[in-house]
């Protein structure tokens, strides 16, 4: 049995409503289809993740490849359980502080993706309110060449600075002894820290010289 309304203003203002909540149903959905070709076709590695367990809810595919993993190997973990993440800053105690602060940046995140290929990126992750349930957004961009020409820079300056050094010496000591008393580090090279880092991106050298153009003139 249908109850009639017996407010007809009433019945006005439902039937008024009926096509304003579908126009704005089908604005939702084409938002939503929007914002769903814009994940999948990123040039940035995203992950949404639960805010609440930090376990991976969507992953879109330039991550995928990125880092070699499939998708159904990413849901459901949390970013310190996969092997591309251990070992670095993403730990329990760095979710923690994300969950409190709502944003955590690294700009230089040394990873290891699947096939054993040492790369460096900007991870940025930040809390948002998606419709009254938080959601976290990492954004993962490859930063490996700028690293090496990063690294590559401070070398050259290095050895530029000491050969200034040394030319200076050469110009204010008086005699032999007392040139070669000085103590001058190699003008050429890397710092140990520097070097073990560089080591770890050799595949990415080799596999792209090009990234690995200013290490190789440094050492030279």
């Amino acid at each position: 049995m249908t109850i009639q309304s017996s407010d007809p203003e009433q019945a006005q203002r439902k039937a008024a409503a009926g096509p304003a909540l579908s126009e704005a149903h089908q604005a939702l959905k084409v938002s939503e289809a929007r914002y769903r070709r814009l994940f999948e076709a990123a040039k940035d590695g995203i992950l949404l993740l639960n805010a609440v367990t930090g376990r991976i809810e969507d992953v879109n595919p330039f991550l995928m490849e990125l880092l070699g993993y499939s998708r159904e190997e990413l849901l459901g973990k949390t970013i310190w359980e996969i092997g591309a993440f251990k070992d670095t800053a993403l730990s329990e105690a760095a979710f923690a502080e994300l969950q409190a602060n709502r944003y955590i940046r690294y700009d230089h995140l040394p990873l290891v993706t699947r096939g054993g290929e040492s790369i460096s990126v900007e991870f940025v992750s930040n809390v948002y309110d998606g419709a009254g349930v938080d959601i976290i957004q990492c954004n993962i961009r490859d930063n490996t060449k700028r690293r090496l020409a990063e690294i590559a820079l401070r070398a050259s300056t290095r050895a530029l600075t000491l050969i200034s050094q040394s030319n200076m010496a050469l110009v204010t000591a008086k005699t032999e002894d007392e040139l070669l008393a000085g103590s001058y580090p190699p003008i050429f090279g890397y710092e140990d820290a520097e070097s073990l880092e560089l080591s770890g991106f050799a595949g990415n050298i080799a596999s792209d010289p090009a990234a690995g153009c200013s290490h190789v003139n440094v050492i030279l």
